[in-house]
């Protein structure tokens, strides 16, 4: 499936959603909805991008089965081995190999950060989302092993967050909602600060998730003045300094209008990879 078919694809999910919210990304009540298409991503695929990405620490998080606790010295590991492999002292990445090793053991669960930069299947999902409300997400992969320990414990988000089941079985527990269980075909909406936390499962499982961080006022106006010529004209105009209030108070209502406008044609606000330290 193409590119293009994919975004049409996760474009009527993202519109969905919206709808189902009220035209924007603001409840305080988490939803669970059924979608026809599903989102494939499998053990294969995760295999597949631990051996052809060369990743940095930075792109992933190794919990063991055991615990919640990150382990390190398999990516000190990697590290040591990639240097090894490729006589690359500078390079700091991680050895193919031993990512997939370690995958291939069962006994691990891991998060892949910014997803969206490695996948077909999270770039088109992320950019729906984004067109569709308008505002920038975060892409992330989870793998849980088979009856390992959940790869957070119980916590709490300052962003809303959204979860799309790839894989296998995973049931979230929210704090005062109950719980919801995530398959292939479902995807589930959890608001800002609602406490949760997903449970040991019973079957190898994947999930993708979208984080949602707004454009603040001033990344607004930073980014409009950066790429549109027209908004630069207008903030760089004398009449912001002007003593004619009248004056100046129709070029700010230009001003606004203009970024408006700006916005609503900006489908993608960032196109740099990020590293925010998600955590559904």
């Amino acid at each position: 499936m193409n590119r293009r078919t994919l975004g049409r694809k996760y474009q009527e999910i993202a519109e969905q959603f919206r709808d189902d919210l009220g035209g924007d990304v603001d409840s305080d009540q988490p939803q669970l909805r059924t979608f026809d298409d599903r989102i494939d991503l499998s053990n294969d695929n995760i295999k597949s991008l631990l051996l052809n990405e060369r990743l940095f620490p930075t792109d992933i998080d190794l919990i063991h089965r055991s615990n919640l606790a990150l382990d390190k010295a398999i990516l000190t590991q990697a590290r040591r081995d990639y240097v090894l492999e490729t006589s690359d002292m500078r390079g700091g990445r991680l050895s193919p190999n031993t990512l997939s090793q370690a995958f291939e053991s069962k006994e691990y669960s891991l998060k892949l950060y910014s997803v969206d930069s490695m996948s077909d299947h999270a770039m088109a999902l992320r950019s729906a989302f984004t067109s569709v409300f308008n505002s920038r997400f975060t892409c992330n992969l989870y793998f849980s092993v088979k009856d390992g320990a959940a790869i957070a414990p119980p916590h709490i988000d300052s962003y809303d967050v959204f979860l799309f089941g790839c894989q296998g079985e995973k049931t979230f527990h929210l704090k005062g909602h109950g719980d919801y269980t995530l398959t292939p075909g479902k995807a589930l909406y959890i608001p800002k600060h609602v406490e949760h936390h997903a449970l040991p499962c019973s079957d190898d499982t994947i999930h993708l998730t979208l984080g949602y961080h707004p454009l603040t006022f001033q990344e607004a106006f930073q980014l409009a003045y950066k790429k549109d010529l027209k908004m630069r004209q207008l903030l760089d105009s004398p009449l912001l300094n002007t003593q004619d209030k009248v004056g100046c108070s129709q070029h700010l209502e230009k001003i606004n209008s203009k970024l408006q406008d700006f916005l609503a044609s900006t489908p993608t606000f960032t196109t740099h990879k990020t590293n925010e330290k998600d955590t559904p």
